[in-house]
């Protein structure tokens, strides 16, 4: 009986997946999406053939415009991504320099080998710090 059960659970859901999934409006054309606004306005609101033909014509001028807007916005946060990542390395230099100076202040106060000792110290802790963000980071 439980095997029964399984088996039908099993059968119903490849059922389920089998089916073929309606197509989503951003795989649509805007033309498509036009036609089937005023379509769907013509059937709610009883128009005409001529008001539905005006009706699609708006929408299909809208979806362009809203397409074209997307797009800008997609340039737009491409070029931004850019700006942040010259930011970065010009901080990332920032702090080398400011490392390299606060290093050189630390060196006139240690002897030799406690020097040493502090950059070992400081070399193992970004070497943890590279290992923190590599588990942070996902894998693809």
């Amino acid at each position: 009986m439980k095997k029964f059960i399984l088996l039908c659970l099993i059968l119903t859901g490849l059922n389920l997946m089998a089916q073929e999934r309606p197509q989503r409006r951003s795989e649509m054309s805007s033309e498509e999406m036009a036609t089937l606004g005023a379509k769907r306005m013509a059937m709610q609101l009883e128009l005409n053939a001529d008001q539905e033909a005006k009706l699609q014509k708006i929408y299909q001028d809208r979806f362009e415009e809203e397409k074209e807007l997307r797009a800008d916005r997609r340039d737009k946060m491409e070029e931004d991504r850019e700006k942040i990542k010259e930011e970065m390395a010009e901080r990332k230099e920032e702090r080398t320099k400011l490392t390299a100076e606060y290093n050189e202040k630390i060196k006139e106060i240690l002897t030799a080998e406690q020097y040493d000792k502090y950059l070992d110290l400081q070399k193992k802790r970004e070497e943890g710090r590279e290992r923190m963000k590599q588990r942070r980071r996902p894998k693809n």
